[in-house]
């Protein structure tokens, strides 16, 4: 499924029909009576406006996602086609009735795809994103968010919360950067290898962050060994606990970190051994962001990050603990 940024066509409803897609909390398909249902006079009814302002809001008040118009489902799947007649409900005619129908106003894009170019074969894409100015009213007085696979009234402090989401952070901790090289080898085998970790977070929110602090949990192992004498690191300095099999790093911070800035907490090279490269297999290194308004957690296993090139003349291959194995010895 392609991000909210990015404009929909006519193949991505193809793969969608055909990959069988399901309904999630940020997808939700709708047949072409869920815009088209008219009243006697011929215009959008009541309902179908109510029903689509309470679907769109919903989203908005969430964290965004992707409504379908001209798609029926069955069993939360999509299952077929069924477009719209472009000719008489048009793509602008839906953009101005979600405008009128949703108090406070809200961003959103709509993507009109015409099959083999007909208009009277239209499907109609509105993408949402997670709005900063929520919580968004629907024409029926409520407010509403997103469940599983529908939309569900919020309830009084849900609402009192949401008033308060542009003032508060939000940061997310960004993949490592890993890079590794053999330190010490005989041969083709390795005796001892690099791996350099950059830990790195972002503020993904609408406010500035002031306080935040990461923990990065490394197996006593692999934080015995490259903590040695002749390897000293600042990183170690920052040793907090030893808990189970993790000893435990904090490090806080206390400069601004604006909107969508990124920083580099911490850089710390690890070194493997034949020892400790099996402990590398099975104990991921785990990290956890603490910061004004929430914490987030994240973990991942060292060794599919790095490679090993035994020569000049070879081809790269996984890190693994054959390659600090004596091949004599087998």
């Amino acid at each position: 499924m392609k991000p909210l940024t990015e404009t929909f066509d006519q193949a991505d409803i193809d793969a969608i029909l055909a990959n069988k897609a399901e309904e999630s909390p940020y997808l939700e398909f709708k047949r072409a009576d869920s815009y088209t249902k008219v009243d006697i006079a011929g215009k959008v009814g009541d309902d179908a406006k109510h029903e689509i302002s309470r679907d769109v809001s919903a989203f908005a008040n969430s964290d965004g996602g992707i409504l379908i118009y001209g798609i029926a489902e069955a069993n939360h799947v999509a299952d077929s086609l069924s477009p719209i007649d472009g000719n008489i409900f048009t793509k602008e005619r839906l953009e101005q009735l979600i405008a009128d129908k949703i108090k406070r106003s809200i961003i959103f894009y709509i993507d009109s795809i015409r099959y083999s170019g007909n208009f009277s074969q239209s499907i109609y894409v509105v993408r949402i994103p997670r709005s900063s100015s929520s919580p968004h009213q629907a024409s029926d007085g409520k407010f509403y968010k997103r469940g599983n696979f529908r939309k569900e009234v919020m309830r009084e402090w849900e609402i009192r919360d949401s008033y308060n989401r542009p003032t508060k952070t939000e940061l997310k901790i960004l993949d490592p950067i890993i890079k590794g090289g053999i330190r010490h080898g005989v041969g083709e085998r390795v005796v001892t290898y690099n791996a350099t970790i950059e830990f790195q977070i972002q503020n993904i929110g609408k406010a500035i962050e002031i306080m935040y602090k990461l923990e990065v949990m490394i197996p006593h192992e692999i934080s015995r060994v490259s903590n040695e004498p002749g390897y000293l690191q600042d990183f170690f300095k920052a040793k907090s606990i030893t808990e189970e099999n993790y000893d435990i790093y904090s490090i806080p911070h206390e400069t601004e970190l604006y909107q969508n800035e990124k920083l580099r907490m911490a850089i710390v090279t690890l070194i493997l051994s034949e020892k400790n490269v099996m402990i590398a297999q099975h104990y991921p290194i785990k990290m956890k962001l603490y910061f004004s308004s929430g914490f987030e957690e994240k973990e991942f296993l060292l060794l599919p990050y790095l490679q090993h090139q035994p020569s000049r003349s070879s081809s790269p291959h996984p890190l693994e603990l054959e390659c600090f194995q004596d091949k004599r010895r087998s």
